[in-house]
């Protein structure tokens, strides 16, 4: 007699905008293993009243930094554990997958065994000095959310993650042992039947005009005053050039005649996500100097649509993109000129550009897409199921 496995996806929403989509193509590429798959969202618990008094001390004082101490403490941590707990009890698991919710499964104790899915840990988002929610933290901030996290980390059968760097991070900073990590990378925001035919996408030359597509919902740590004095720059050396802007606003007085801000675009809206492939499709370069990113699943979109990404070697992005094969990342310290040199250098190297559009659609193909995770991972959960 078969008995079917039940796997807790563990997650705070599985809609396209949450995570960038990862939540969302993860429990679709883990159906297919055969468990039943018992989805258990996790929404953000409300400050308690101690923590509400707590806060109108910390204003009285001046010291208060707003609502992220809260999301950033062990109480928060209790609280989540609260609401999730007895739903655990209740349904009778197999097997726990917590999808990008480190900070709400630290205090959920569970004789199930877990599978945790993250992109990031502490000291790296603490590094980047890019994310709002860990900017500035006190040390003793830092502290417990090392705290919790090598918690989570040690109790986990299995570490997933998308990049050596934060792979890196669990054996140096928490001495997770390497046969306890696995390095899958992650992929695009697009479902399967959505992706492009190569031949429709590959391009010989970026075009009449250089469009330059910034795409990401933070201007500041995307890296947009970065994007648009680079074009400046460009329409100074006299390449045609224009900058779309789409998926946030720019700051006041950031206004050009060869920038378009096309506002923000709700991937769970098709009409959005038509012009997403719209743009992606007629751009000739995905350009996005952030300042900070763990990943960046926008530059696997771009790949699919045989984009070559000009981006910054900070965080995980120099294993997404990498030089002269879907793209170029530059130092974190690169100015706008040497933006601007490297895509008109690009610009008027039509051969070097047909093989960056060629290596970008084979990158996706090869290693950023979602099938090749669910191909890689599956298995791996088969295995601590103890199923063949």
């Amino acid at each position: 007699m078969t008995t079917t496995h039940r796997i807790g996806f563990i997650t705070r929403g599985t809609q396209r905008a949450t995570g960038s989509g990862a939540n969302y193509y993860m429990a679709e590429q883990l159906r297919p293993i055969g468990a039943e798959m018992i989805e258990l969202l996790i929404p953000p618990p409300p400050p308690s009243f101690a923590w509400r008094l707590a806060r109108k001390l910390y204003r009285a004082l001046g010291s208060y930094r707003g609502s992220t101490t809260w999301m950033l403490s062990r109480d928060y941590a209790r609280a989540a554990a609260r609401s999730l707990s007895p739903r655990l009890a209740a349904s009778h698991l197999d097997l726990l997958f917590c999808a990008l919710a480190g900070r709400e499964m630290p205090a959920v104790r569970s004789a199930v065994p877990l599978v945790y899915c993250t992109d990031y840990t502490v000291p790296r988002v603490v590094e980047l000095s890019a994310y709002p929610l860990f900017e500035g933290l006190p040390r003793q901030s830092v502290q417990v959310q090392m705290s919790l996290e090598a918690d989570l980390v040690h109790r986990a059968t299995l570490n997933l993650v998308p990049t050596e760097w934060i792979a890196q991070s669990l054996r140096e900073h928490y001495d997770v042992p390497a046969e306890r990590i696995r390095v899958v990378p992650w992929g695009a925001n697009i479902d399967s039947g959505d992706v492009p035919r190569i031949e429709e996408v590959c391009r010989d030359s970026p075009g009449s005009v250089c469009s330059l597509l910034f795409l990401g919902v933070e201007w500041p740590r995307k890296g947009g005053d970065l994007a648009y004095e680079t074009l400046q720059h460009l329409i100074r050396r006299g390449v045609p050039a224009e900058l779309l802007v789409a998926g946030c606003q720019p700051p006041d007085g950031c206004a050009h005649e060869k920038m378009r801000v096309l506002g923000r675009l709700d991937k769970n809206d098709p009409a959005a996500r038509r012009r997403i492939s719209d743009l992606l499709r007629t751009s000739s370069f995905l350009l996005l100097p952030t300042r900070g990113d763990t990943f960046g699943h926008v530059f696997c979109e771009a790949g699919a649509y045989a984009l070559p990404s000009i981006t910054t070697r900070v965080g995980g992005v120099g294993e997404v993109v990498r030089d002269g094969e879907n793209g170029m990342a530059l130092p974190l310290t690169a100015g706008a000129e040497e933006y601007a040199e490297t895509i008109a250098g690009l610009w008027f190297d039509h051969d070097t550009y047909r093989e960056l559009s060629a290596g970008a659609r084979r990158a996706f193909d090869e290693r950023l897409n979602w099938d090749a995770w669910g191909r890689e991972v599956r298995p791996m959960l088969s295995k601590i199921l103890g199923r063949p």
